[in-house]
């Protein structure tokens, strides 16, 4: 009996977060406790918790629209310094549950960033869009 061994690959982790926390602006109240978490390309992950647990917290400070009280916010393995947030947004994406950015519909709110000067270059792929959504 011959036995065959498989190689497993990693995928690499694209968002890692280390001891993340974030505080109220007053800086009286935690909203977010040390967290860590890291992401690989192809990761499918649900947020969940009862209102006001943290979950938007968490996002917007992974996608560093509010900044982090402490911890470290990493993409593809190196710290995203204030410099580098602006790449570091055209690669990540926060959707709120709340209504869309602008009037209109929900793909003309998905092509505004693509009229953003840190977009420039780069196009709206609807097919890519739909890809994802299903």
């Amino acid at each position: 009996m011959t036995s065959s061994s498989v190689a497993q690959t990693t995928a690499p982790t694209l968002l890692q977060a280390r001891k993340l926390s974030r505080k109220s602006p007053c800086g009286s109240a935690l909203l977010l406790g040390p967290t860590d978490i890291a992401l690989t390309g192809g990761d499918r992950v649900a947020v969940t918790g009862s209102s006001g647990s943290g979950k938007s917290v968490l996002l917007r400070a992974l996608a560093l629209l509010d900044a982090p009280s402490s911890g470290d916010v990493l993409w593809q393995g190196k710290a995203i310094s204030a410099d580098l947030i602006p790449g570091f947004r055209t690669c990540v994406s926060y959707v709120s549950q709340r209504p869309g950015l602008i009037e209109g519909t929900a793909e003309e709110n998905l092509r505004l960033p693509f009229s953003l000067k840190a977009w420039r270059g780069r196009h709206f792929d609807k097919a890519r869009v739909c890809d994802l959504l299903a």
